[in-house]
């Protein structure tokens, strides 16, 4: 919960509890107390902002301001005329305030983790279209390709720069995402409240140029659903590129107001054209990751683009989540610009298999234990077979698909609604954006890092294999 929003609550507690006691028909001071509450909601409203978590608590401050205008309008009665009503009605006050004090805390306001690095973020979204490839997810063949992509990297904010939203168009994102997790839209509706720790097209941090990592995302997942992994890579001095990887993600919001939706009927129909399902998905998805790269070289070569001389394209590498994890490795395996591939549980299986036998560069997965079921497991090993330079296989204890991913960190009932493992929310990503920070820079940057080495009393749910 949110301070103003603990205050405001607190301060209805006296008017709750006093009748018990008989202060309630013997004393006006107890009647104060609303008003009081009143003060904290008012600042926390302007402040904070609303949230529909709060409403039993905006209900319960108007029973009790109305209890206390006309109570502080009568005069005081004997103590004998006390009626047992008022312990009644007191009685339901403190069930409904039980109510308004566990949504706050079943459904909280995020505080995402400081990133940790000693530079500042930045953060800018670019739409671009790829006039050469034809879009195969629609119907009209008119339709070329067209993807969103949003950046963070070291930055030096001005004092009045703007905050970067967690979710952009978090209107049309919200009930997208609950759709995606079978949820009621009204619970992921505060999203909008959370602040991330990127500031919007933030001047370049000089000390470049920083080395360029491409995430891709799960399927039906969108670009900001690891912000915190982005926000920590980017505050060691990498450049992140996260894509919208339009008709595999949730949604795509266009700068134009166009949204395009997740389409599993063209993505696995089987009499497409085209080559469909998971292997064909990461075809498209990987020339996505290849078409960003030839536009990080234009931009790195602009004068008067803002990541001009940004880019350090001698020293690039791909991440990605479930299905991003296939993309960003077989992207990486086709482009002679990538140099090592990170996959969080990712979901290997369609990666084009002459590629698992001899894989070009060092990889790092970071997975659950079931690691997407035996199949998916054998395939991910598969690149480790008679290899041991290749890169590293590290099982994190206790956790599921989704704790490779910030969504846990929305509302701690994630475990009960099968949407993450026991493993609590923090500790998952800490360990994840260590180990992703750790390897890179022993690949990238050339410098040796000691997690690396093996099993470390400071992680203890990571098992080497």
């Amino acid at each position: 919960m949110r301070p103003l929003e603990i205050a405001t609550l607190i301060a209805l507690l006296p008017a709750l509890l006093l009748p018990f006691f008989g202060r309630w028909r013997t004393d006006r001071w107890p009647a104060l107390f609303p008003f009081l509450s009143a003060v904290f909601a008012l600042f926390h409203l302007i402040l904070e902002g609303y949230r529909w978590q709060m409403v039993p608590a905006y209900l319960l401050l108007l029973l009790l301001l109305l209890r206390a205008t006309w109570r502080l309008a009568r005069p005081l009665p004997a103590p004998a005329a006390r009626l047992p009503w008022h312990l009644l009605t007191a009685t339901g006050g403190l069930f409904l305030f039980l109510v308004a004090l566990a949504l706050p805390i079943i459904f909280p306001v995020p505080d995402l983790p400081a990133p940790g690095g000693p530079y500042e973020i930045g953060t800018v979204t670019y739409h671009l279209v790829d006039e050469t490839r034809p879009e195969i997810y629609t119907e009209d063949p008119g339709d070329v390709r067209e993807i969103v992509v949003q950046l963070w990297y070291p930055a030096v904010p001005g004092d009045n720069a703007p905050r970067a939203p967690y979710l952009e168009a978090v209107d049309i994102a919200g009930p997208a995402v609950a759709a995606r997790l079978n949820l009621p839209p009204f619970l992921l509706n505060h999203v909008d409240l959370i602040e991330a720790h990127s500031f919007l097209e933030a001047p370049v941090a000089p000390g470049g140029p920083y080395p360029l990592l491409v995430f891709s995302h799960g399927l039906r997942g969108l670009r900001a659903q690891n912000t915190v992994l982005m926000e920590t890579l980017a505050s060691h001095g990498y450049v992140v590129a996260s894509i919208d990887h339009t008709y595999g993600n949730v949604l795509t919001v266009f700068p134009d107001g166009k949204v395009a939706f997740y389409n599993g009927e063209m993505i696995f129909a089987d009499d497409a054209p085209t080559v469909t399902g998971g292997a064909g998905l990461i075809d498209v998805w990987g020339a996505d990751v290849r078409f960003l790269l030839d536009r990080a070289t234009l931009w790195n070569s602009n004068p008067d683009h803002l990541l001009a001389g940004t880019l350090d394209l001698e020293r690039v590498g791909t991440l990605g989540h479930s299905t991003g994890g296939g993309t960003a490795l077989e992207a990486c395996a086709l482009d002679e610009r990538c140099a090592a591939v990170v996959g969080l549980d990712a979901w290997v299986e369609p990666v084009s298999p002459p590629l698992l036998v001899d894989y070009p560069h060092p990889v790092l997965f970071l997975s659950a234990p079931d690691w997407l079921g035996p199949e998916n497991t054998a395939a991910g090993r598969t690149l480790y077979q008679d290899r041991q330079d290749l890169g590293y296989l590290l099982t994190i204890a206790g956790t599921e698909h989704f704790d490779f991913s910030d969504l846990p960190m929305l509302s701690p009932l994630t475990p009960l609604l099968g949407l993450s493992g026991e493993i609590e929310s923090e500790r998952a990503l800490a360990i994840i954006n260590a180990y992703t920070l750790a390897f890179f820079d022993q690949v990238l940057k050339g410098e040796p890092s000691p997690l690396l080495d093996g099993p470390s009393p400071d992680y203890p749910e990571v098992s080497f294999e």
